[in-house]
């Protein structure tokens, strides 16, 4: 396997396991968007009639769906780069940026452990949703 995929792999890996080892943030990730689908959604589901002079011929959980979606990846991102500034802070950026790691597979692996999280998310938001 080439050194800079299995870099990559390996920054992946840990990033997973340090999402999956916070259960509470796990959980908060994914109950917030579910919340804003289903309390939110069945809250303003009487300005059906607004929608639908603008336009939009689907119920209110249809038409707030993509956004709640685009703001979950938003989220995630902002807490991956959160996670970044931590591994800063408490040293483990100086050790990868010390070892034979290249620094490209440090932020492909971050960047790509994130994107999964986000697509995860997104997938299960739109489950809601329909």
């Amino acid at each position: 396997m080439n050194t800079l995929m299995y870099d990559t792999y390996t920054i992946f890996w840990r990033e997973l396991k340090r999402y999956k080892k916070s259960r509470s943030g796990v959980l908060i990730r994914l109950i917030q968007p579910a919340i804003w689908i289903i309390v939110i959604g069945n809250t303003f589901s009487g300005t059906q009639p607004l929608i639908q002079s603008v336009g939009f011929d689907g119920e209110y959980i249809e038409f707030m769906a993509p956004g709640v979606i685009i703001l979950t990846a938003i989220f995630t991102s902002i807490f991956g780069g959160v996670n970044t500034l931590w591994d800063r802070r408490y040293g483990f950026m100086n050790k990868a940026l010390t070892s034979p790691i290249s620094r490209s597979a440090i932020a492909l692996g971050k960047m790509s452990a994130i994107s999964l999280i986000a697509a995860l998310q997104a997938s299960l938001i739109l489950g809601i949703a329909l």
